[in-house]
């Protein structure tokens, strides 16, 4: 998984053409492109910058060793939790950047520079539900309080949504943003033929009891990555099994 999710990070446009080379051998701007280089490309590395989103979960962390591993490409790991990736990464730790993944000053600074960007957080429309909720609350209850009693009509961006509208507002066009997604996420809304043929698809918990639409929620994610004009792939695993066999 690790594998498919860098491969799609170094060449699979949105239009789901390969253009490996493009991206090996470095941005091709168009006229209409904004290419602001980072620090490092300024000083004349050749080297790739990939930002890994959720870079201490099980997919992240593979994907930041692949990338470290891979010439021609470095990894930030982006982290909510600086402890956590110490004890992750240890000495051989790649850069590191705290981020609050619904500050957009905080994303922004995360893809500052990015050549490619790779989601693989074990969060968003996949995390704790009744945590997620909770969050939503708290939130809403701290924008009341602090705006004298009158919320926001505009929804807050956070997650993915976020680091999209930082992407393009840096105007990096040519950056390719990777998303882990599910292949659970379509089971809801087959017909009931289909289900019966592929009952051990359906059959499983995410997909039988899809808590607080979670699955929809991360298909209507998908569906604003491809509308925002970012170039993307999406990743849609099946189970990932913890243990190699």
């Amino acid at each position: 998984m690790a594998l498919a999710t860098l491969a799609c990070v170094r060449g699979y446009d949105r239009a789901h053409r390969w253009a490996g080379p493009r991206l090996r051998q470095g941005r091709v701007a168009s006229r209409r492109s904004v290419v602001v280089a980072s620090d490092a490309h300024d000083s004349g590395s050749q080297d790739k910058t990939v930002v890994v989103f959720g870079a201490t979960g099980q997919i992240g962390s593979l994907v930041v060793q692949k990338v470290q591993d891979t010439s021609g490409l470095v990894a930030r790991a982006v982290v909510r939790d600086e402890e956590k990736a110490a004890d992750t990464f240890g000495e051989d730790a790649p850069e590191i950047r705290i981020c609050d993944w619904t500050d957009p000053a905080s994303v922004r600074e995360a893809c500052e520079g990015a050549d490619a960007i790779v989601w693989c957080v074990s969060g968003g429309a996949f995390s704790n539900p009744v945590k997620s909720s909770l969050g939503r609350l708290k939130q809403q209850l701290q924008k009341l309080l602090g705006r004298g009693g009158q919320a926001s009509e505009t929804p807050t961006k956070t997650g993915l949504d976020l680091v999209v509208e930082q992407v393009l507002s840096l105007g990096y066009t040519d950056t390719q943003v990777a998303v882990l997604s599910s292949a659970a996420i379509t089971r809801p809304g087959w017909s009931d033929e289909k289900k019966k043929r592929y009952d051990g698809c359906v059959d499983i918990p995410i997909v039988r009891l899809n808590p607080f639409g979670v699955l929809d929620k991360q298909r209507a994610l998908e569906q604003r990555v491809r509308e925002s004009g970012v170039r993307y792939s999406i990743v849609r695993p099946v189970g990932l099994n913890r243990e190699w066999p």
